[in-house]
């Protein structure tokens, strides 16, 4: 479950109410709002996003690729963004300027893939390291840890402190 998708009791775009989200962080309604608009005027929430089963597309292999670039170009990433099985792209501070995570239908799309890639201008060698599987799911736990986090920190602000920052 994604934080933005809280809302309150009273909107029909609700997929929980605040009252399930003070039961899972373990506090009360007006922390849970106050500290929910608090980021959400930070601008700590991104938009609400469905996640795919790449299975149920069809894409059997995930694979990490680190790519290493000969120079620092806008046009690289254009050329990924082109590469329609690239679903991710970072920059790094490794030896390598850039980790991309691609999806497979087999081992030989993937080996079409890579060629595509390695075709973009400017990319001067890549290694490829293929996922077994994903262990421990980046979602939806992440975002529920992180802000259990933060109410904490905010139970530990004095209250007229605390009151400044919501």
């Amino acid at each position: 479950m994604h934080p933005t998708r809280f809302r309150s009791h009273g909107s029909s775009r609700s997929s929980r109410p605040f009252t399930d989200a003070e039961r899972l962080a373990l506090a009360g309604f007006l922390a849970v709002h106050a500290r929910l608009r608090h980021l959400a005027g930070d601008g700590a929430f991104k938009p609400f996003s469905q996640r795919l089963d790449l299975r149920a597309l069809g894409y059997e292999l995930v694979a990490f690729m680190s790519l290493w670039v000969s120079q620092t170009d806008p046009a690289i990433l254009a050329g990924l963004l082109a590469v329609p099985e690239v679903v991710a792209v970072r920059s790094t501070t490794l030896d390598v300027s850039i980790l991309t995570q691609v999806v497979a239908k087999n081992i030989r799309d993937r080996h079409r893939i890579t060629g595509s890639i390695r075709a973009v201008d400017g990319v001067a060698r890549s290694s490829t390291a293929i996922s077994l599987d994903e262990v421990i799911p980046s979602w939806p736990h992440a975002p529920l840890r992180v802000a259990r986090r933060l109410l904490a920190q905010t139970r530990t602000i004095p209250a007229r402190t605390a009151g400044a920052l919501s």
